[in-house]
């Protein structure tokens, strides 16, 4: 059993450092929600190249957003207000990816991740009022604000291309599309606990 460990323990090393090309890539973009503003995000990632065409990769990022909406029912007629704001999301995500198609301006690609994220807000009841006009409308209470922190984990899919530059720098644009895998969320790919990152990064061979 000790030899097979140890087997086990030289193989993964051998695959983990073989002298295949490893990167930085820095990324920054956009974060949508649904019934939410839209906002930014960045990250550092570190990618290690297992073949030509195969990489495993972590990274850790931040994004931030300000307000979650709900639509509320009343008397017929469907009104909104903000329930939540100063979103404030850190992650940490392994994952892998595989390139295709390359051509001579790009490099096609798909990755899928799994991670850990940390998530904190404001949340508030609502009440209804009545504007000017007469119109009824409904408004966060602000006096009932509650600091809420959330230890979340979710599972990501993504695409994208990458354009190889000078100096062993390259272009990137990729598309995620993310989600939270915790049971209060409603499954996989809810409404309420899914969202998707818009990023252009740079790539740094090392």
């Amino acid at each position: 059993m000790y030899r097979l460990s140890f087997l086990f323990v030289f193989i993964l090393a051998e695959v983990l450092f073989a002298q295949n090309s490893s990167s930085i890539q820095i990324n920054g973009g956009f974060i949508s929600k649904r019934m939410s503003s839209l906002g930014l995000n960045s990250s550092v990632q570190y990618n290690h190249g297992i073949s030509e065409n195969f990489e495993l990769y972590g990274y850790v990022g931040y994004a931030a957003w300000d307000y979650y909406e709900i639509a509320i029912q009343h008397e017929l007629r469907f009104y909104k207000s903000v329930v939540e704001d100063d979103h404030n999301l850190y992650s940490a995500f392994g994952g892998a990816r595989t390139y295709f198609g390359k051509t001579d301006w790009f490099t096609a690609f798909v990755e899928a991740e799994i991670g850990y994220l940390y998530l904190s807000y404001n949340n508030y009841k609502i009440f209804r009022g009545t504007l000017s006009s007469n119109q009824i409308a409904f408004y966060p209470d602000y006096g009932t604000k509650k600091y809420i922190k959330e230890n979340l984990f979710g599972i990501g899919l993504g695409a994208g291309i990458i354009h190889p530059m000078s100096g062993g720098i390259s272009l990137v644009f990729y598309y995620k599309l993310n989600t939270y895998i915790n049971s209060k969320y409603n499954g996989l790919f809810s409404k309420r606990g899914t969202y998707s990152l818009f990023n252009v990064g740079f790539n740094y061979k090392i």
